[in-house]
Formats: structure tokens, sequence, C-alpha cells
């Protein structure tokens, strides 16, 4: 099966010979290998970029074959009749002749004003265009199927506490009805805890369809649910980055390697040598060599009859053979559609440099948002980290005063209720912090745009 194509950057945008592809994963998700194939696989049926990319590679072979020579060959098979007149008398009528003539030309182009070599140019260009469109496109694929399994994996992690405090309202309930049943607990407080435990087990029964939502979000999507077995771990080599929160010129050796300012970049140059040869082509000196051979037969034989009696001519000859050599030129002066495709091609030109600095200015403020949206999420991990071990040692202690009757159910119910929501609260943030992770450490290592760059080029 294919491995996905990593594209290597290169440290200048414009330089197509540095444009090298390889079949290999990075080493952060080489784990993955047999998942990342399978979702592959399925996009490969619905990737209308690589679709394009054969079509380009098509078009390159297409401009490739002009530098071939031309062959023709021609039949004719004719019969006709001249009559001569002298003083307005027939002289000389030869009888009707039937002839057939076979001939072959060869024609090579020589120079064509640069026109043919500077569009092939233009279309291998083009054709590295469509390829790095492709492998963006894959990239982005993944990423997102990188990201949805993550999400799985949080709706699990959150099901798995809805379920644990669903069990240990259960326990409360319980221990609440033999108090009660005691004496020791008031019909209020028996109510109290069944209350808390049917919105308990609302909240379990609401993530797990969230879960099974998800789930068959993901099937379809990706033609695959196997993440079974996936947890967190397998991400942590993506939390691994190099790049830091840092000036703008720090980050731009970054930016300048990622695939959306690349591609704006190549399109960028595509448009200034399609002006450059439409100006070209106001002054079109062309050069051909040509050779021709060819062969006349003349299938009537006989004496021809002329107008007076007793006179005969000579039989005509059987056939005749005939080859030419020639060298032919030709200069066209601007050609009527000439100035109309370099204003057209200069407009586009422009167009493409407005663009290209466009897509570099959002991808650089969308790196560096995200960089420091993951510095400030990591401190507050850390904090929300030592709310929840407070929040449940908060929750044992008041359970066992709640057991010796030092406290109220209540008190109880809502320290049960501060530590779910603190856990919930902290895989959220687990979470967010893997995704800005995972968009950093792509960013790096495919060239992907930030999801806060692609925000902006949304909006």
């Amino acid at each position: 099966m294919k491995r996905i194509f990593l594209l290597i950057p290169a440290l200048a945008p414009l330089s197509v010979s540095a444009e090298a592809i390889e079949e290999q994963l990075p080493q952060q998700l080489s784990h993955l290998q047999a998942q990342i194939d399978a979702v592959r696989s399925h996009f490969a049926l619905t990737d209308a970029d690589e679709g394009r990319f054969n079509e380009s590679k098509a078009a390159v072979r297409t401009q490739e074959q002009k530098f071939l020579p031309s062959v023709s060959g021609g039949v004719n098979l004719n019969r006709g009749k001249t009559l001569f007149y002298q003083d307005g008398n027939e002289k000389n009528s030869p009888d009707a002749a039937a002839r057939l003539q076979l001939n072959v030309s060869l024609r090579q182009n020589i120079y064509n004003g640069g026109t043919d070599s500077g569009k092939l140019s233009v279309s291998r260009k083009k054709m590295l265009l469509a390829e790095l469109r492709h492998v963006h496109a894959l990239r982005r694929h993944i990423r997102a199927w990188l990201k949805d399994t993550a999400a799985i994996l949080h709706q699990q992690k959150l099901l798995s506490y809805h379920s644990a405090a669903a069990e240990r309202a259960a326990s409360l309930n319980r221990l609440a009805k033999r108090k009660e049943a005691s004496g020791f607990l008031g019909r209020r407080d028996l109510l109290d805890s069944e209350r808390e435990l049917l919105r308990t087990e609302q909240d379990s029964i609401s993530s797990r369809q969230n879960l099974d939502k998800m789930m068959s979000r993901h099937k379809a999507l990706y033609g695959t649910a196997k993440f079974d077995g996936a947890e967190f771990k397998d991400f942590e080599g993506l939390r691994q980055i190099k790049i830091s929160p840092s000036s703008a010129a720090e980050l731009q050796p970054y930016v300048l390697r990622l695939l959306p300012v690349r591609i704006a970049a190549l399109e960028k140059s595509i448009a200034a040598d399609e002006t450059k040869y439409a100006s070209s082509g106001r002054f079109s000196p062309r050069l051909d060599a040509a050779a021709q051979a060819g062969q006349d037969f003349n299938l009537t034989k006989g004496q021809s009859q002329s107008g007076q009696a007793g006179t005969t001519s000579d039989s005509q000859t059987d056939s005749s053979r005939s080859w030419s050599v020639a060298l032919t030129g030709e200069v066209t002066l601007n050609p009527a559609v000439s100035f109309g495709l370099v204003e057209e091609s200069m407009l586009r030109a422009s167009t493409a440099d407005k663009s290209y600095v466009k897509v570099n200015e959002e991808n650089a403020l969308g790196l560096s948002d995200t960089l420091l949206r993951l510095q400030q999420i990591r401190a507050r991990k850390k904090n929300f980290e030592a709310l929840v071990s407070v929040s449940s040692q908060l929750r044992d202690k008041n359970h066992r005063l709640f057991e010796a009757g030092e406290l109220s159910i209540d008190r109880l119910i809502a320290s049960e209720q501060d530590l779910n929501r603190d856990k919930v609260t902290f895989a959220a943030i687990e979470i967010e912090e893997l995704n800005l992770s995972v968009d950093v450490s792509l960013a790096e290592l495919w060239g992907l745009e930030t999801s806060a760059a692609q925000s902006q080029v949304m909006q």
C-alpha cells in the first residue's frame, strides 16, 4: 500500500529544483502508518487534486511532444483530359488520363521565438503546483483525522468521568437511603441524592450519544474506525516542537516553508513567466526545416490522338519521382491579440503578487497566534491540574465527614459536582493543548498552515 507523501521543505520558496518529494512519514507518526494508509486509501476515492495532478502531467507530455517532428503523407487519385485549340480548332487532344500521386513530408521546427520551451517550463511549474496542492489536501485530511481521533479519545474520557460520577451518585443514594431508614437523614436529603443520581445519569447518557455520533461521523469521513487501542500517548511525539513564540523575523523562515505560502509563491512565479512569454509574442520569429518526397504514376497507357488525321504522339511516361528540402522562416509583428494578452498577463501577475503577500501575512499571523495560545494554555493546564487535585481531596474529606454525620448532603453533592466540573474543564484544556500542538508540529514537519490561519482565510 502506498505511503503518504512528505514534502521536504526548501529554504527558497521559488526554487523548483528543491521541491523533492519522498514517500515517508515523519518519525512522530510512524507508529500510525497502517491507520494512515487506510485513511489515505479512502481519501483517494474523492481527491480531485490528485486528478488535477495527473492532468497536469499529461499537459507536460503534450508540450514535450511539440518538439517532435511532424510527418504527413498524402494520396491523390485523379482522371482528367485536356483539350488544345488553335484558331478555334481542336489541334491536339490526348486521351483522358488517370494518375496516382503519392507524397510524404517531414517538418521540424528549429526555432519558434522560445515559445515552445517557455510553455514547457510553465507546464512543468503548473505540474509542480498541482502536486503541491494534492500533497496539501492529503496532509490536511490526515491532520483532520488525527484531530478527530483525539476528539473521540477526549469524548471517551468525558464519558468515563460522567460514568464515574453516576456511580458515585448511586453509591451516595444507597447511603442516603440507609441513613434515612435509620433516622439520621431527612426525606429532603434523600430526594437531593436521587436528583443528583438522575442528573449524573442524564450526563452519562448525553455523553454516550455524543460519542456514538462522533464514531459514525468518523467512519463516514475516513472510511475506517480503526483507532481501537489508540491513546493520548500516541500524540506525545507531536507535542515536542522546536518553534517557539518569537519575533516575526525569526518566524519568517518557518512561514516560507508552509505549503500555502509555497503554493502562492509558485503561482506568482508562473504568472511572471506567462507575462514574459506574452510580451515576447509581439515579435514572433519562426524557422522550420522541411523535406518532401513524392511519386507520380500514370495509370493510362497508349497513344494520344491528334485533332488531325494521320498524326500520332509518343506515349507518356509511366511515372515520375521528385524530392525537395527547404528551410523556411517567417516573422510576425504585433499579432492582433498580442496587446490584450500582455495586459491580461500583467494584471494576473499583479494579482498573484498581492495574493502572495496576503497569504504570507495571514500564515505568519496564524502561526504566531497559535504559538502564543499554546504557551498560554500550557500555563493554564498546570494551574488546573493542581485545582483538580485539590477538588478531589476536598470531595474525599467531605465524603468522610458526611458518613460521620458532620456534613450535610448538599455540601457533599456540591463538592462532587465541583470535582466533575473541574475534571471536564481540565479535559477540555488538554484537548485544546493537543490540537494546538498538532497544528504547530505539522506546520514544522509538513508545512501545513495552522487552524488559526485557515479560519482567517475562510473569513
